[in-house]
């Protein structure tokens, strides 16, 4: 059913079908540069994997990555062959929240009211 680097184990209940995978092998984060794209999104028929790729800095969302995030979503709720999707973090964890640092040296982020502006 799946083809992928990737470990699934799926399962299935009198009412649902189940599908568990486990997160990308650890590598050295520290080497993933520029090139890499900030938002890493996988199709495996109707499930969608929405992965966060900042593990430096333990995927704490910036402009760049929002931006990115947005258009993934936006994507994923576009395809009609899209049932289900995951998001996860690269890296081992989920998100740290907001990048401070972003924010401090963004004069856009600095105000409270624009924070508001940045959703899906």
């Amino acid at each position: 059913m799946f083809t992928s680097n990737r470990k699934f184990l799926e399962f299935s209940s009198i009412s649902e079908n189940f599908i568990i995978f486990s997160p990308p092998e650890p590598t050295n984060y520290e080497e993933i540069g520029a090139s890499e794209p900030l938002v890493v999104v996988e199709k495996y028929d109707a499930l969608t994997l929405i992965g966060l790729n900042r593990p430096s800095k333990r995927n704490a969302l910036n402009q760049q990555l929002l931006s990115s995030l947005s258009e993934a979503i936006t994507n994923y709720e576009n395809d009609n062959n899209a049932r289900s999707a995951v998001l996860y973090g690269v890296g081992g964890n989920f998100c740290a929240g907001l990048d401070l640092d972003d924010i401090s040296s963004n004069s856009e982020f600095r105000n409270p009211v624009s924070l508001r502006k940045v959703s899906f």
